[in-house]
């Protein structure tokens, strides 16, 4: 059952789109174009916010030519920023919290000291902040007081996070040192503990969707899909793109 699934989703999300654009009836095109590097970005309320070196920069999205409304000098480059409600999340030498209620003056309102290196990643849910750390594994950050956030615990059991999501009290990571596609139960996040684990040939972001994660595999050009219905297992398919 769950292989015809797979089949399934396979055909609908890969082939046919395939099929559909090698007829030339579809085609992207950009709307427009923003100057300058951006390293990482969100959107949120018909609002962007770019990451441009050691910039936060805010695009009005409702304009023709996506208007810079605001930005805000971070200190150092950004490897991810997460935008919940009024504050965006910067992760970066340190997690910065920025008030975006007026997208023309957005205003650092609190930060915390993290260690990372080269990349990493950010969600924000009920007030915790998990960040995916190169050096740390899971960091997790209390966020309830936006002008004094404090590091509520640290997994290291693996390390080398590059991408991390969290759906219903489970966080699924990526470490890009050891190859893994991994879940954590974080339902007390004082106690963290690893549920389970499958091996990926050079994983790099992934995106979630029902109960596939869908991870993009750098050196190989391909595009695994983990099915789990249940987090305490995983079972995986390839398509080589």
């Amino acid at each position: 059952m769950q292989m015809n699934k797979a089949l399934i989703y396979l055909f609908v999300f890969f082939l046919l789109p395939i099929l559909l654009f090698s007829q030339d009836e579809l085609s992207i095109e950009p709307a427009t174009h923003f100057g300058g590097q951006a390293l990482c970005s969100d959107v949120n309320n018909n609002y962007a916010y770019l990451c441009q070196g050691t910039y936060l920069t805010i695009l009005d999205l409702q304009t023709a030519q996506f208007t810079q409304t605001g930005y805000l000098e971070l200190g150092s480059n950004a490897y991810d920023i997460s935008v919940v409600g009024n504050y965006a999340y910067v992760y970066c030498d340190e997690l910065i919290i920025v008030d975006i209620s007026n997208p023309n003056e957005p205003v650092k309102t609190g930060s915390v000291t993290v260690n990372n290196s080269n990349y990493g990643a950010v969600v924000v849910l009920n007030n915790m902040a998990f960040l995916a750390s190169y050096s740390d594994g899971l960091i997790v950050v209390d966020v309830t007081n936006k002008s004094n956030p404090t590091i509520a615990n640290t997994y290291n059991g693996t390390t080398g996070f590059a991408d991390v999501t969290v759906i219903n009290n489970i966080a699924y990571a990526i470490s890009v040192t050891y190859n893994k596609f991994i879940s954590l139960d974080i339902n007390n996040t004082s106690n963290i503990t690893q549920l389970d684990e499958i091996n990926i040939t050079s994983p790099g972001k992934f995106s979630i969707e029902g109960s596939y994660a869908y991870i993009a595999e750098g050196f190989r050009k391909a595009l695994t899909l983990l099915i789990s219905p249940v987090p305490l297992t995983c079972s995986m398919l390839q398509i080589l793109i």
